[in-house]
């Protein structure tokens, strides 16, 4: 996440792990709110889950431990910022079978 006077804070995809270095992997994100922010910010700690837990299966397979690893790992912003809290109910929803 790169600051620029003119536009605020921008997203650059990177991947460190490109055999050329560091690689833009899609678009430039505008990030545009606190909101847009940290909603990026909770699918990302979400997708880091899934893509490191080493299971390889898709993110809409997540299961018990790895939904216990995102909620672990999503608690300190939402303690922070509860007004945002919101924002991680459509990763449960859309990706973890209902308890």
């Amino acid at each position: 996440m790169l600051w620029s006077d003119k536009l605020g804070y921008v997203l650059l995809p990177l991947n460190p792990e490109s055999e050329d270095g560091f690689r833009v992997e899609s678009e430039p994100e505008l990030i545009e709110s606190a909101e847009m922010l940290c909603d990026r910010l909770f699918t990302e700690i979400f997708y880091d889950v899934i893509n490191f837990s080493g299971k390889g299966h898709d993110t809409d397979q997540a299961d018990d431990e790895e939904r216990a690893e995102v909620q672990r790992r999503l608690s300190p912003y939402i303690e922070q910022f509860p007004e945002y809290k919101s924002l991680a109910e459509p990763l449960y929803t859309q990706h973890f079978s209902p308890c």
